[in-house]
């Protein structure tokens, strides 16, 4: 059985009075002046009041009902987005489905907060207290029940307005998401982000990706960030360092560094061990980077005090001459092998970053971001099983005294614009 609770016309009458005529084409006239939008936000509120309207006569009958003691049991209403029901029972669940009344309502709204409420025969009293929300998508009205099954109305609380069409979709007014200037970046280069919120319709900030990611970041990066322990962790590989021979009686000491901390290295006896692996051994192009401190005068160091060394003197090697007098960035290949060397000297107590790359067939060397010496060497790096070697040669020789921090590893050659950026970020 349905019901219309609101009377809009006698059926019996028909026709329209002259006054009824006038009023009518009065109110087309100002919906096509308000606009298509403007209409649909009238029809919106007055939907909201009628079904509110509804609502609350659905209550009271039910109410009604339950006092009279109509069929010997309670009464009560069951509110969806679409429908009130009526029922007879003592839940929606196990009611009379023969004495349902139901109420259908108009338009697009949304129920939430008390969805049933039951009231108790001659009292009319209820258990089921609180708010019944009933909104659409421009204002809220609110009904509270009590335990004496009287309702009251809120104030109706205009809604703010969504953003629709964002590349998260539709957002919520108040509601924010990250988002990113590009997709994707080339390291070291990092992800620009910013928040977008939604505020009544506007979406804040003009970035348009959900995500970004870094492409193109070292195969290897031991930052020494660590501060404490026996462990140096790769950030973009699996290539762990130990430190010295025997952690912590002999190895490396943790100190501050060009970026956050670093490794300080005595000379003689401490160095950072990274076991053989696949991606240690690179067969056609590499590049490796590294910030550096002398801890003493470089000429009273170990000759050739090595920064990064794989395989001695064959693979690849980044360190000094024999007279500490300059830096260096030699590789071997099957085809023989090669060191550039810098022009820049190093003195006690300054940092240095020194890069070196190789394409397949250049070969060079820079520090501070700039490029010092360029060499050829053709063929391809034999691979080996030595281990890769932080502060000495693999053949744990040649001992660098001084600070090492970030470190890195790559299997392309580095651009002079990448370098750079390294440089200039501390990277």
């Amino acid at each position: 059985m349905v019901n219309n609770f609101i009377h809009l016309k006698d059926k019996n009458s028909s026709g329209f009075t002259v006054l009824e005529l006038v009023i009518v084409i009065a109110i087309f006239i100002i919906f096509a002046g308000l606009g298509e939008q403007a209409f649909f936000s009238f029809q919106s509120k007055s939907n909201l009041e009628i079904n509110t309207y509804n609502v609350v006569e659905s209550l009271r009958h039910a109410k009604s009902n339950a006092q009279q003691v109509q069929g010997d049991t309670k009464w009560g209403v069951y509110i969806s987005s679409s429908q009130a029901v009526v029922f007879s029972g003592d839940s929606y669940a196990t009611r009379d489905m023969a004495k349902d009344q139901t109420v259908e309502f108009s338009g697009g709204i949304i129920v939430s907060g008390l969805t049933e409420v039951v009231f108790e025969k001659v009292s009319g009293k209820t258990f089921d207290i609180g708010d019944i929300s009933i909104s659409n998508n421009y204002e809220e009205q609110k009904l509270t029940v009590n335990s004496y099954g009287a309702i009251s109305y809120s104030e109706v609380i205009t809604l703010s307005t969504g953003c629709t069409g964002t590349p998260w979709g539709d957002v919520s007014s108040g509601y924010s998401n990250t988002a990113y200037e590009n997709s994707s970046v080339v390291y070291p280069v990092n992800c620009v982000s910013e928040t977008r919120i939604c505020n009544n319709g506007t979406f804040s900030g003009t970035y348009l990706n959900t995500s970004c990611s870094v492409v193109d970041y070292p195969m290897s990066k031991w930052s020494f960030d660590e501060g404490s322990g026996c462990v140096a962790n790769d950030l973009y590989g699996t290539n762990v360092g130990i430190l010295g021979n025997n952690c912590p009686t002999i190895s490396p000491s943790w100190v501050a560094g060009k970026t956050g901390n670093a490794l300080s290295f005595n000379g003689s006896s401490n160095n950072v061990s990274i076991n053989n692996s696949v991606n240690l051994n690179f067969t056609t192009s590499m590049s490796v980077s590294a910030w550096i401190k002398w801890n003493i005068d470089p000429n009273s160091g170990m000759a050739y005090a090595t920064i990064v060394n794989k395989n001695g003197d064959s693979q690849y090697r980044l360190q000094h001459n024999a007279t500490n007098s300059k830096f260096e960035f030699g590789i071997k290949t099957n085809t023989g092998g090669t060191y550039v060397t810098s022009s820049t000297s190093p003195i006690i107590d300054v940092w240095y970053h020194l890069v070196g790359t190789w394409d397949g067939n250049l070969i060079k060397i820079y520090v501070n971001g700039n490029l010092e010496q360029a060499g050829t060497r053709s063929g391809i790096i034999p691979a080996s099983t030595f281990p890769c070697k932080i502060g000495s040669s693999s053949l744990n020789a040649r001992w660098f005294n001084g600070i090492i921090d970030e470190v890195n590893l790559w299997d392309r050659a580095l651009s002079q614009e990448e370098i750079t950026q390294i440089y200039l970020l501390n990277l």
